[in-house]
């Protein structure tokens, strides 16, 4: 059975007790900082992660931009603080490709803006009946795109996995299961690697999504934006 990462022997007393201001503290928010500075509660940056093998964004090696792997990592990183952390940071991918998205086939646009909602409708109300909206429009994504599947690197294929993009990665990640399996090791899921490599996967797709239209830099601000502003929303 496998162990908890070293980031969570190291930090994951104070991240269990405290979530939302350990993650705050990890986004930048300086009062969120102060204050567990104050109290001597030790909190992640990200060279910590860096740090970390289990969260180590090209463990293959391969020839791959530093941007690229920069946010990997990052959005890696949010796992720690478990499933609603993920699927935020994934809706505001899909938010912001969205903005900033210059060209978007005539008939994907509805559905990459359905798909939007349907996440943005479960993440604010997560009932049996939204979800089944939001696998509805994952599962208008995939078929779509099943028609060029054998073929990924075809035009078509390449078009729709990208105007889908971040709404589509941000569906897929409010749909994934979450639950720890045996072979991630012990409770808490969230210090297990497997179970945050896993969990991971789809709102980085999200993230790189939104990075075809927009620098790598300004996807890794636009989450960290929102999810402070979540944490403010939630102190209030």
């Amino acid at each position: 059975m496998m162990s908890h990462t070293a980031m969570w022997e190291r930090f994951g007393a104070t991240i269990s007790l405290h979530p939302n201001l350990t993650l705050a503290a990890y986004l930048g928010h300086q009062a969120s900082q102060l204050a567990l500075q104050t109290d001597s509660l030790p909190f992640p940056t990200i060279a910590d992660f860096h740090a970390d093998s289990a969260f180590d964004p090209n463990p293959h090696e391969l020839d791959l931009p530093e941007h690229f792997l920069d946010t990997s990592l990052f959005v890696h990183s949010l796992a720690v603080w478990g499933p609603d952390v993920l699927i935020r940071s994934a809706l505001a991918c899909a938010r912001f490709q969205i903005e900033h998205q210059t060209t978007c086939r005539s008939d994907l646009v509805a559905l990459r803006d359905a798909a939007l909602l349907a996440v943005q409708g479960f993440i604010h109300s997560p009932t049996d009946e939204n979800r089944k909206t939001v696998t509805q429009a994952s599962k208008r994504c995939n078929e779509i795109y099943a028609a060029h599947e054998d073929d990924p690197d075809s035009p078509d294929a390449r078009t729709v996995w990208s105007h889908l993009g971040a709404s589509w990665w941000a569906a897929e990640t409010a749909l994934q299961d979450y639950k720890l399996e045996e072979y991630d090791g012990p409770e808490p899921r969230e210090g297990s690697s497997t179970w945050c490599r896993r969990n991971a996967v789809w709102p980085i797709n999200a993230a790189h999504a939104a990075a075809e239209w927009t620098p790598h830099d300004d996807v890794r601000a636009v989450i960290r934006t929102s999810l402070l502003d979540w944490f403010v929303i939630e102190q209030e």
